[in-house]
């Protein structure tokens, strides 16, 4: 089922979340590790890695410690790579 933005409220996808190959997520993803394999509309903060497969394309920013982009994927935004602090 598809995830919309409706007024202020935007979907935030949290470790247990599947989205179908076709959809388009329009909101902020947070997680820990974001694998995006679809369209995505908006920012995405991944506090261990975010990787965009192969066909995927972010609109938006991206704010992780490691990023990996597969051939073919689209990142119209920018992306804030930090590395996380040692324990």
């Amino acid at each position: 089922m598809p995830l919309f933005r409706l007024g202020d409220k935007q979907p935030q996808l949290g470790k247990n979340a599947w989205v179908a190959p076709n959809a388009t997520v329009i909101g902020d993803i947070r997680d820990g590790f974001v694998t995006i394999p679809v369209a995505v509309e908006g920012n995405v903060l991944a506090a261990d890695r975010c990787a965009l497969r192969a066909g995927a394309s972010l609109q938006g920013d991206i704010e992780s410690p490691r990023l990996a982009m597969d051939e073919n994927a689209s990142l119209v935004g920018s992306a804030t790579i930090k590395a996380t602090a040692p324990n």
